[in-house]
C-alpha cells in the first residue's frame, strides 16, 4: 500500500495521470518501436510556464533517484553514490534536447555477490553498479490515454538516451527484471521502462505490459 500510495503522490506532483482504462495493448501502441538492444525510458511529464526546462529536467532526475533508492531498498541492497566526473551539462547548453545528467552507485547485496571494497586512498570499488541516465527533453504531443494538467508536454524516448540499468563488471546475472519492476513501481504513470529480455519487455506502474 505505501509504494501504491507513493506513486500516487508523484503523479499528482507531476500532474500526470495515465488513463486506468487504458488496455495494455493500447499503451503498447503509443509506445516507441525500440531500435536499440538495451534498456531505455520513455514517457511524458507537463512543460508548464512557471518550472523552467531545466527544473523539468531536475524533476525528472529526482524522479529516477528516487526509484532506484526505493527499488533498491525494497531489494534489500545496500547502494551509495558514486562521484560522476561529469555530473550534468545543464549549465553549457541552452537546447533542452542536448541536457544530459547521470549518476552512478556502488551495490553491497552479498547475497548475489555484490561486492564493495573501500581502498586506503578512500576509493570505492564495487563490482556491481546501476547506472541512471537522463538525457534530453523535447516538445511533444501526447497520446491518447496520457492526460495532462496542461496541453504541452514534454516527451523523452529512446533516442534521448534515458535509462536505468544494473552492471556487473565481473559478468555476473543481476536480477534486472524484479529490480527494474520496483523502480518502475516508484515512477510517474506516465513513465515506461523497456528491457531488451524475452525479445523486448515493456514495463509500466511497476507490471509488464502485454
Amino acid at each position: 500500500m505505501l509504494k501504491n500510495y507513493r506513486a500516487s503522490i508523484l503523479m499528482v506532483l507531476t500532474g500526470v495521470v495515465l488513463s486506468g482504462c487504458l488496455s495494455s495493448t493500447e499503451k503498447l501502441a503509443m509506445l516507441p518501436e525500440p531500435k536499440i538492444n538495451r534498456p531505455f525510458i520513455a514517457g511524458w511529464q507537463p512543460s508548464t510556464a512557471d518550472i523552467s526546462d531545466k527544473d523539468a529536467h531536475r524533476n525528472l532526475q529526482q524522479n529516477y533517484n528516487e526509484a532506484v533508492k526505493a527499488a533498491a531498498s525494497d531489494m534489500g541492497w545496500t547502494i551509495k553514490p558514486l562521484v560522476s566526473t561529469n555530473d550534468s551539462n545543464l549549465s553549457t547548453t541552452f537546447d533542452p534536447a542536448r541536457y544530459r545528467a547521470a549518476s552512478r552507485y556502488s551495490i553491497d547485496a552479498p547475497d548475489i555477490g555484490c561486492d564493495v571494497t573501500v581502498k586506503e586512498n578512500e576509493r570505492v570499488i564495487s563490482n556491481c553498479l546501476v547506472n541512471v541516465n537522463v538525457g534530453g527533453l523535447k516538445g511533444m504531443q501526447t497520446p491518447d490515454g496520457v492526460h495532462l494538467v496542461t496541453g504541452d508536454a514534454w516527451g523523452f524516448d529512446q533516442s534521448m538516451d534515458h535509462f536505468i540499468k544494473l552492471e556487473a563488471k565481473d559478468g555476473r546475472a543481476l536480477p534486472e527484471l524484479a529490480f527494474s519492476k520496483l523502480v518502475s513501481a516508484n515512477l510517474p504513470n506516465s513513465i515506461f521502462m523497456y528491457l531488451p529480455q524475452d525479445d523486448g519487455t515493456w514495463l509500466n506502474g511497476g507490471e509488464i505490459v502485454q
